[in-house]
């Protein structure tokens, strides 16, 4: 199915039905809100990885919509949220020492995008 991740309707026509909605449709600074307000219209679940500073604060405003019509979002941020859980994990359970973790910042180099990491080093 071909899905237009910038346009609602589009978004809704591929959805409709779901019991829940995992998006990983970047760059999220161009789609997340039009995804997940097409998401919480129809009252469906979700889930995504969205690893764009300037949009996360957007999103995390939409909370109370998607409450009042019988939806649940969750944002796993994949960086920088899963990654410094992965660090913490890592060093707390894997390695015998660790002195510092370092979170990589790498993207495509657009003046607009966010905020996002790809990679983490440990020094032991």
């Amino acid at each position: 199915m071909k899905v237009d991740a910038e346009n609602s309707e589009s978004i809704k026509a591929a959805v409709k039905g779901c019991d829940i909605v995992l998006n990983c449709v970047g760059p999220f600074y161009k789609t997340v809100k039009t995804i997940l307000s097409a998401v919480i219209e129809l009252g469906i679940n979700y889930v995504d990885i969205c690893d764009d500073v300037d949009v996360t604060i957007d999103i995390l405003n939409m909370d109370s919509q998607p409450r009042q019509r019988g939806s649940q979002p969750l944002s796993a941020w994949q960086f920088p949220g899963i990654s410094n859980l992965l660090g913490k994990f890592a060093a707390e359970n894997l390695l015998d020492e660790t002195d510092a973790i370092c979170i990589y910042h790498a993207h495509g180099g657009e003046p607009i995008e966010g905020k996002a990491s790809s990679a983490i080093a440990f020094t032991v």
